[in-house]
C-alpha cells in the first residue's frame, strides 16, 4: 500500500507528444521538454506511441508542425484520430505548432486547430493560448476569441525569439499545470 502510494506521488504529470518528419518539431518538443525536466515530464514521438499512453498524464502537450496548405503532419492526424475517441475528462491540453507566415499565411499553424476542432468534445480543457501580437498572416483555424489556441512557432522567419517564446509559454503553462517556477 505504501509503495502504491510512493509511486503514485513520483509519477511524472506531463505528457508531450508531437509528430516531427523534417526533424524540427521533434527540437521544439525536446526545447519544451527540457524546461518542464525529466522528473515531471516525458516526451514521446507519435509515430511510435499508442494513443493510450496519454491515460497516464494528467496535463498533455501535443505538437505538429503544419504542411502543405494547412495539413496536420501525417502520425500526428492518426494520433489525433486515435484521441478523439478516448475521454479526456479532467485532462489539461496544451497545443504547439510550427508554420510559416511568409509563404503560407492563409494557412499558418492550422495544424493546431485541426488537434484543436477533433479534441475539442473530449472533455479536455485546452490551455496556452496565446495572442496573434507579432505575427503576420491573413488566416488560421487556429485561432480561438481572437488568440491562437496553443503556442505557433515560426522557425523560419521568427528564429532569434524561439527560445525567449517558449520560455513565457512554458511559464504559462506551469501555472495552469499547478507546478512551482524553478
Amino acid at each position: 500500500m505504501i509503495i502504491g502510494w510512493i509511486l503514485s506521488i513520483m509519477q511524472k504529470s506531463i505528457g508531450i507528444f508531437y509528430g516531427s518528419t523534417s526533424g524540427d518539431t521533434k527540437k521544439i518538443a525536446h526545447l519544451i521538454y527540457e524546461k518542464f525536466g525529466d522528473k515531471i515530464a516525458d516526451i514521446f514521438n507519435v509515430s511510435q506511441t499508442k494513443a493510450n499512453k496519454v491515460d497516464k498524464y494528467p496535463y498533455l502537450i501535443l505538437g505538429s508542425s503544419t504542411w502543405g496548405i494547412g495539413e496536420v503532419q501525417d502520425d500526428m492526424e492518426y494520433f489525433v484520430k486515435e484521441l478523439k475517441d478516448k475521454n479526456l475528462d479532467n485532462k489539461l491540453i496544451a497545443l504547439f505548432g510550427l508554420g510559416n507566415q511568409l509563404y503560407y499565411p492563409h494557412s499558418f499553424v492550422n495544424s493546431m486547430g485541426h488537434i484543436y476542432n477533433v479534441l475539442k468534445n473530449t472533455g479536455a480543457r485546452f490551455v496556452g493560448q496565446w495572442s496573434i501580437e507579432d505575427y503576420n498572416f491573413f488566416r488560421s483555424t487556429a485561432l480561438v476569441d481572437s488568440s491562437f489556441i496553443g503556442l505557433p512557432l515560426d522557425i523560419e522567419n521568427q528564429k532569434e525569439i524561439i527560445p525567449e517564446i517558449i520560455d513565457s509559454w512554458v511559464k504559462n503553462l506551469k501555472n495552469h499545470f499547478k507546478m512551482k517556477h524553478p
